[in-house]
């Protein structure tokens, strides 16, 4: 009796170990993903950005218009 209540603990304390590690990893590639979503995000803004100013051809109008996508990417950070 004595031994089948030590290993019915043993049993439990990896059942719980394991349960915790999983969620600890969904966890990090849940982090991981926003990261890269953030990342790719911004990574079009700046693409944005750059055509904006290209069109532009120098006129500050146009130009002060374009930073739109400059500030909005800085947001993203």
């Amino acid at each position: 009796m004595r031994f089948f209540i030590i290993l019915l603990v043993f049993v439990m304390c990896f059942g719980m170990v394991g349960c915790g590690s999983s969620t600890k990893k969904a966890k990090k590639q849940a982090q991981k993903n926003e990261i890269a979503a953030k990342s790719e995000s911004r990574i079009q803004l700046m693409e944005q950005y750059n055509a904006c100013v290209k069109k532009a051809d120098g006129d500050a109008e146009k130009v002060k218009a374009c930073e739109a996508y400059l500030k909005a990417a800085e947001k993203i950070k």
